[in-house]
């Protein structure tokens, strides 16, 4: 999704609200053989629609496919989600990132996954306990699968960036469909990490068992979707 297909794809507001404690705003755009610029591609027609629902207790975010084909149709999500870090002052070495990694996926030197798992190693065995500097720091781009860790005292699934002088927190969560992270810092000299979750690995279509990296269909007239939700502490 991210990087794919719906990039030229436009999106119209379909709904939008605020009522002083909500604000939500749905978003959809339609493929079918009269959409050149995506069926062309993708010849697959189907809907896809996107909501964002803000309130005091952050903000959270639903992308949903339905396939009005005949055939199944692959549905691959991922997003591409910078966190600004440093988010409240201070330097880029006050704020650490921890995430909810697995094992580390081997990429080759096109970033795909050659299917083989490593060993976190020092530097990132960091994300799952005290936290990694993410910003101002040496380019980070890899892979990994998920695995929950502990936030308050139950099994989380995203990212949490702390920031260590105040104890201020952000928390990026992921539902049971991230399957596979991404993890990448634009060379990191830039104040921004993205913590990209997917519900695929990269290329998992091509590769020899593609149901064991998330390769997934939606039947005919089936629906399927993905959530995230982003607050602050």
């Amino acid at each position: 999704y991210h990087h794919g297909i719906l990039k030229s794809q436009p999106f119209v507001v379909s709904k939008a609200r605020d009522d002083g404690r909500e604000v939500f705003i749905e978003c959809r755009c339609y493929s079918n053989p009269a959409c050149d610029a995506v069926y062309r591609d993708f010849p697959h027609p189907f809907k896809c629609k996107i909501c964002f629902r803000l309130t005091a207790a952050g903000l959270e975010q639903e992308v949903m496919f339905g396939n009005k084909g005949a055939d199944p149709m692959p549905v691959g999500v991922g997003f591409h989600t910078p966190l600004r870090i440093p988010f409240a002052g201070g330097r880029a070495g006050d704020y650490c990132l921890r995430l909810a990694v697995g094992d580390r996926v081997e990429l080759d030197g096109r970033n795909l996954p050659t299917g083989r798992l490593l060993p976190l190693g020092e530097r990132f065995a960091r994300l799952r306990d005290e936290g990694l500097q993410v910003t101002e720091c040496a380019a980070i781009e890899a892979g990994f699968t998920v695995r929950a860790i502990e936030a308050d005292g139950r099994p989380f699934r995203g990212a949490e960036v702390r920031d260590l002088r105040t104890g201020a927190r952000v928390f990026y969560e992921a539902d049971d469909r991230t399957v596979y992270w991404t993890l990448w810092n634009d060379g990191g000299r830039v104040p921004y990490c993205c913590p990209e979750p997917q519900s695929w690995w990269t290329n998992a279509p091509n590769a020899p068992d593609p149901a064991a990296r998330g390769f997934r269909t939606v039947p005919p007239g089936g629906r399927w979707s993905m959530k995230f939700r982003l607050w602050a502490e």
